[in-house]
């Protein structure tokens, strides 16, 4: 995914720096990027379980709250929707998530927060 032309003319675009965040029931690995071409270097790890608050345990993480990592202006979560609701607790990311939903399920999914984006084949 993070190969596609797509995603580099983002980055290239808009000039984007952040982390890919690969993550099932965990954080499997974790990939900062400055450019369009270290983010497509990123190896997808992982496989199994998806339990979509590890993301958010991870950005409260205490390397994020004592300011060691930057905290993320954005986070995107490509999914096909297919995981239990976020915790309450994470309800505070709202206007930094915006979920990427593919697949056949696009009217079925319901957000516990932020905003979706469904990607629709042509």
């Amino acid at each position: 995914m993070y190969q596609s032309p797509l995603f580099q003319e983002l980055l290239t675009k808009f000039h984007c720096c952040g982390e890919i965040v690969y993550w099932g029931s965990n954080i499997e690995a974790t990939y900062p990027y400055k450019d369009w071409k270290e983010a497509i270097k990123a190896k997808p790890v992982g496989g199994g379980g998806t339990d979509v608050n590890c993301v958010f345990e991870y950005f409260d993480s205490i390397d994020f709250r004592r300011g060691k990592k930057k905290k993320p202006k954005l986070i995107v979560i490509p999914t096909d929707g297919c995981f239990s609701t976020p915790k309450e607790k994470y309800r505070k990311w709202n206007k930094e998530t915006i979920w990427l939903l593919s697949g056949t399920d696009l009217d079925r999914f319901k957000a516990a927060f932020g905003r979706v984006a469904p990607i629709k084949k042509d």
